[in-house]
């Protein structure tokens, strides 16, 4: 008898298995940020380094997750994907059941068969980046101690970050135990940090190779494609296929602004290299781009997907991803008068991209209340990296006056 699907359910949980950069295990990468781990009956976090998966695998935590998903109803850690369908977004999870669905066992303690692996290799990074946080780049820990000791309060959205968790975890990692449960992984979905930077990151990438699994292996990276030597298409050749998903917020000098200390230059010639890797026959690699929609970008996003279009790219190789937290860097912020400009620029695309969903997602509600914070936070960030936000982003400037 076929299956009547929740309409809640998620797949992930069922074949899925996710860490953070600090190693923890948590059920997606999408889930509530630095709070939805996964916990032994003690409240003690699984790490994905120096335990017994398969005990972690069917934990509390996880079998209360698949009995709301059976049960049509929707985990407190799931949040982000119900919020992204409720503004008329694709979410991961409808992605993730498109892609992944099988004909999976309805229980909440299902084989332990994982068939796609995310995993962080530590924080290690080259950039900046505005919306970021030191979780995910060590660049940021020292500028984030400097905000939290000249300001008056800290900013609980951009995590309780202390300095003290173990980022160095990976020199640990027994990739041995690792591949007693890779035997069924069909992809491997690497972020950071930079995946290019890091060490074990090549390790982990010999060890596949070495044994085999490569050929029928998967690489999906989350890059900001300023580091692509040629030494990683020595590994990539040995690969199923590679998906470089690139990391692009705004072009020109709107990039250098937010992914800082990246530049514009750089990151055209590696785009244009990985186009030349692509069309080639020594590595079988997909490009597609994130573009994450936030504050600093939204008023500009007109400009890239111009940019984008110039260069031929198919609408299906751009994903455009709404920024959640910090709030002060939704675009919900934006005050009424900017919103409407934002519609006016991005209607044109409509029939191409699905810009209608992201103003729709950007009216549903009015955060401006949060609009002082953000410009607290940007002029910190710009005396720390003398950067002028009145020089990159004029229109936004101009209403601190409104205030």
């Amino acid at each position: 008898m076929k299956k009547t699907l929740s309409k809640t359910f998620c797949i992930f949980p069922w074949m899925h298995l996710s860490s953070s950069t600090s190693g923890s295990l948590r059920p997606c990468c999408h889930c509530n940020h630095g709070k939805s781990f996964i916990k032994d009956e003690k409240g003690r976090v699984y790490r994905i380094y120096g335990e017994d998966l398969k005990k972690a695998w069917h934990s509390p935590v996880y079998r209360k997750i698949r009995q709301k998903l059976l049960n049509n109803e929707k985990p407190e850690e799931c949040k982000y994907c119900f919020q992204k369908e409720s503004a008329g977004l694709i979410s991961p999870r409808q992605r993730a059941n498109k892609h992944w669905m099988f004909e999976y066992q309805q229980s909440v303690t299902p084989p332990f068969k994982i068939r796609y692996l995310d995993i962080r290799l530590g924080n290690q990074c080259n950039l900046r980046c505005r919306m970021c946080d030191p979780y995910s780049s060590h660049q940021w820990i020292k500028e984030y101690k400097k905000m939290k000791q000249e300001n008056s309060f800290v900013f609980p959205e951009l995590n309780e970050f202390d300095g003290k968790m173990n980022m160095n975890w990976p020199e640990k990692m027994d990739f041995k135990k690792l591949f007693k449960n890779i035997s069924h992984v069909e992809e491997i979905y690497f972020a950071g940090g930079e995946p290019l930077l890091i060490k074990k990151h090549y390790d982990l990438l010999d060890k596949l190779i070495d044994e085999n699994y490569s050929s029928k292996i998967v690489l999906n990276y989350n890059t900001n494609i300023t580091k692509l030597s040629d030494q990683i298409l020595n590994y990539w050749k040995h690969f199923k296929l590679v998906k470089l998903s690139i990391s692009i917020d705004g072009i020109q000098d709107l990039n250098n602004y937010i992914r800082y200390p990246s530049k514009w230059n750089l990151i055209e010639k590696n785009i244009s290299k990985a186009e030349s890797i692509s069309k080639g026959e020594t590595v079988n690699l997909e490009m597609n781009f994130t573009y994450t929609v936030q504050m600093y970008n939204i008023l500009y996003t007109d400009e890239f997907l111009k940019w984008f279009k110039k260069r031929s790219y198919l609408p299906l190789q751009l994903s455009l991803s709404i920024l959640n937290d910090p709030k002060f860097l939704n675009i919900k912020v934006l005050p009424k008068v900017l919103k409407k400009r934002v519609e006016e620029k991005l209607l044109p695309f409509k029939d191409e991209f699905p810009v209608l969903s992201l103003i729709s997602y950007m009216n549903k509600e009015d955060w401006s209340q949060y609009l002082s914070l953000f410009f607290k936070y940007s002029d910190f960030l710009d005396r720390s990296r003398n950067q002028k936000m009145s020089k990159i982003l004029p229109e936004l400037e101009s209403y601190r006056n409104h205030l």
